[in-house]
């Protein structure tokens, strides 16, 4: 299937990512060391300067908003409705699932629900979020996960998505 507006389609490296349950294979560990813990989950919210935005746009609507009360005083629930959106979208990645939280509800996605991941088109300020392609094709949106976060998600996930920002070794053969 293509996706005619995606810059980047990123596949899971697993062979059977939408029936595979497991984890890829790790090293084993050596019998000296403690065993390897899960890394932490990976919370990627919208970037705290979004409130400054908020405040910017406060201080606009409470010019009209006080002057005319009666007819613009309801312009001020927009920067609250604002600053209650930022607090909550976010995108949780952890070993075993996906949490997405948006401004109407909420989602939980296993890994093996997930096929890849699509990065459409930039229509806003060159900015798009990712979106998680499942095994029914449908897409699902992940709120605040941009290209800047491809390395938590990968390091957070355990490797399910590759890093393809990182640069890759360089191969000493001469």
């Amino acid at each position: 299937m293509a996706w005619p507006d995606a810059r980047m389609v990123i596949v899971s490296t697993s062979r059977d990512s939408a029936s595979d349950a497991t984890p890829p294979p790790s090293p084993a560990p050596d019998p000296g060391q403690a065993p390897a813990q899960d890394p932490a989950p990976a919370v990627i919210r919208i970037p705290v300067t979004a409130y400054v935005a908020v405040a910017v746009l406060l201080m606009i609507l409470s010019m009209p908003a006080l002057a005319w009360p009666l007819y613009c005083g309801w312009m001020l629930v927009i920067p609250l409705l604002l600053i209650w959106w930022v607090a909550r979208v976010r995108t949780t990645v952890t070993v075993d699932e996906i949490r997405v939280r948006t401004a109407t509800g909420s989602a939980t996605i296993s890994w093996s629900q997930i096929k890849g991941l699509y990065f459409p088109t930039p229509r806003l300020f060159g900015i798009s979020w990712a979106r998680a392609v499942l095994a029914d094709e449908s897409r699902v949106a992940l709120p605040a996960v941009t290209w800047q976060q491809i390395p938590e998600l990968s390091r957070a996930s355990r490797g399910r998505f590759p890093d393809v920002t990182a640069i890759p070794p360089a191969d000493s053969t001469e």
